[in-house]
């Protein structure tokens, strides 16, 4: 029988893909699916995640202006059981529901103060202004400058808060090659913080910050038709930016789904944790998981 040659370097790339070795520095912890309740409507595309202290409830982001509640069971650690529930729309200060082109929330920090930072994608507008926990917008920020040259579908993926309520923030992608602007709001004004390599087929997701003020980066690189591959890169912070780049994970493609979503965390022994959430972008075929890995200290 006569073999198809591109469907033999298909299957031999594939089995390369599938044994291609990972970053041995985070261990996996568990990953578990999601499914929405009576309670959870509009339940899907997840973007963003900030966890509790404990690791018994979360908070999430969809990209099509929903927050949803959960609530998580754990067994020596590892999460069980979780529950979505009480949906609430993301609307302007008057109560009103964002239109379908303002709405694509894409990340999600929260204050010292507890309020809750949510950056936008959009053309024309992308954009962060902080909401209440139950959506309701109560004040927005200087324009970040540069922003009228961003992608329709390339702007503020993500957005961290440090210990001092600096917010940080990165644009998806940038007109022509050069590296991705990390850009930091102190004291109302926007500068930028540092330039971020950028990696070929590799895009910027998430970020976040852990308890000690090291800066985490979530990115993900598409491989069609194998899947999604995930990266996660620790960094120090300094007065002059970023040093000390560290990669914790890279996951081989298809190990996991679309992550779009990091939030940092200890648990009760003291482990650093790394919880993620991917996008189902509403489509049947794909699944809303969560995804977590121990880290090193």
């Amino acid at each position: 029988m006569r073999r198809n040659p591109q469907r033999v370097l298909i299957a031999a790339f594939a089995a390369l893909l599938q044994f291609s070795p990972v970053a041995a520095q985070a261990v996996f912890r568990g990953e578990v699916h999601l499914e929405a309740t009576a309670e959870a409507s509009r339940f899907g595309g997840l973007s963003a995640i900030e966890m509790s202290e404990e690791g018994t409830t979360a908070l999430v982001l969809s990209d099509r202006g929903m927050l949803f509640d959960l609530s998580l069971t754990r067994a020596a650690g590892a999460i069980t059981d979780v529950t979505v529930c009480c949906g609430a729309r993301i609307t302007w200060d008057g109560g009103v529901h964002l239109s379908t082109a303002q709405r694509d929330s894409e990340g999600l920090a929260i204050l010292p103060s507890g309020e809750i930072v949510i950056s936008f994608e959009g053309q024309g507008f992308a954009r962060l202004a902080v909401h209440r926990r139950d959506g309701v917008q109560t004040r927005t920020f200087p324009e970040v400058p540069g922003v009228a040259v961003l992608p329709p579908n390339g702007a503020f993926e993500g957005v961290a808060a440090d210990a001092r309520g600096r917010l940080y923030t990165l644009p998806e992608a940038m007109p022509g090659q050069g590296p991705i602007p990390l850009l930091r709001l102190d004291r109302g004004r926007w500068s930028l913080f540092a330039q971020l390599p950028r990696s070929s087929g590799w895009s910027p997701v998430a970020l976040d910050f852990d308890d000690r003020g090291r800066l985490y980066l979530l990115e993900r690189r598409v491989v069609v038709p194998f899947g999604l591959s995930s990266r996660l890169t620790r960094f120090d912070v300094a007065p002059a930016g970023l040093s000390g780049a560290e990669v914790l994970l890279h996951s081989r493609t298809g190990r996991h789904g679309n992550l779009e979503g990091l939030s940092i965390w200890r648990d009760g022994q003291g482990q650093l944790v790394a919880t993620m959430v991917s996008d189902d972008n509403f489509l049947a075929m794909l699944n809303t998981t969560l995804v977590e890995y121990s880290l090193p200290d």
